[in-house]
């Protein structure tokens, strides 16, 4: 595990939010009594254009423009409604403020990269690592199975909150899965198991991290994506490697041409196509968007690619996509409200598996 003095090695001081208090979370299920917890971090919801580091959100409302979506903890976490929900405020990383930040340096450069390209996302990860810590903590159950779960930049810390706090503790014993969504998870970050957590290999598979992207197939264009993305967008495994001390093979160049994705389909819950579409949610319904010709035919025709799950453009029976990215054939920002329903049918069989392995069933 990392020590708060390893960070302050690093030149990252912590940001003085204290998570012993009610206002440093959207939620906070001190007394919950369902059968498993969730620890959520929220993608960024900010735009950050002129900042590195964006203040924690104020309010008790989790929104996130991006999308546009209203309310993240009823259109994301809605989709783990069987776990009792820890949902912390962080200092974000500025997205837009990487936006011409450029990792592929020279070597004497280093410094450089470190502090103008992953100097903010430590800062984040920071927070949410202290907020993660405060859970343990606080959880009134400690022996009760947890679950982490994200999406973007809130995916990106929690991939080392899973490494360095859970992989090899002794809270691993609890831990049931990560939901990485929309998290651009270097293949090899979790290929070789760290402790007991490894690349999800079905849908009753524990201890396992779960990622996945989501692009229209046929509309993709990463050179259009990365004419207007910011550096989260562009260089998101130079963020992996040095987040996680530059482990493994330095990546080189762009999204499109770096490494290998964890690409977890959620019809299989496997790196194979196929599978039943359960339907995307929609702000303010409970009733599943469904394609026309049905879940079963829409998950025949999906592709699951080294750097994305491809998917036929739905945009013609899915209103709620954004028109951009999505015109681009990129639908990050709504990575997980797509794949609600079967997240949703997916955690409590996953909890279950993970109570048969204890002996709790």
């Amino acid at each position: 595990m990392v020590q708060s003095d390893t960070l302050l090695m690093q030149g990252i001081k912590p940001t003085g939010v204290d998570y012993t208090r009610d206002t440093s979370w959207f939620k906070r299920d001190t007394s919950g009594d369902k059968s498993a917890d969730l620890f959520y971090v929220h993608p960024t919801t900010a735009i950050g254009a002129c900042a590195s580091n964006l203040a924690p959100k104020r309010g008790n409302v989790c929104n996130d423009p991006m999308s546009g979506d209203p309310d993240l903890i009823e259109n994301h976490c809605g989709a783990f409604e069987g776990c009792n929900l820890w949902v912390p405020k962080y200092t974000q990383a500025g997205m837009l403020s990487q936006a011409c930040k450029n990792p592929d340096l020279p070597a004497n450069q280093t410094a450089t990269v470190e502090d103008r390209f992953i100097r903010p996302t430590m800062i984040a990860y920071s927070d949410v690592k202290r907020a993660f810590e405060e859970f343990l903590e606080q959880r009134p159950v400690k022996t009760r199975p947890f679950l982490i779960a994200g999406h973007s930049q809130g995916s990106i810390v929690l991939s080392k909150v899973l490494r360095d706090c859970i992989a090899n503790s002794a809270c691993e014993e609890y831990f049931v899965a990560a939901y990485l969504t929309g998290g651009y998870v270097p293949l090899d970050l979790f290929e070789k198991a760290v402790g007991g957590v490894h690349n999800c290999t079905g849908p009753e598979d524990v201890c396992c991290v779960i990622s996945y992207d989501t692009r229209i197939g046929e509309l993709f264009e990463p050179p259009k994506i990365h004419s207007l993305a910011c550096g989260y967008g562009l260089w998101p495994h130079h963020i992996h490697w040095l987040l996680h001390e530059r482990y493994g093979t330095r990546p080189t160049g762009k999204d499109d041409v770096s490494k290998d994705r964890l690409e977890i389909n959620p019809m299989t819950w496997s790196s194979e196509a196929g599978g039943e579409y359960l339907g995307a949610k929609v702000p303010g319904s409970s009733t599943p968007a469904m394609p026309p010709d049905g879940g079963a035919a829409f998950g025949a025709r999906v592709t699951v690619k080294s750097k994305a799950v491809n998917i036929p453009d739905p945009r013609a029976w899915y209103k709620n996509a954004p028109p951009m990215p999505a015109k681009e054939g990129n639908l990050h920002p709504v990575d997980l409200q797509f794949w609600f329903y079967n997240i949703k049918e997916n955690v409590p069989k996953r909890i279950a598996a993970w109570q048969r392995s204890r002996g709790r069933t």
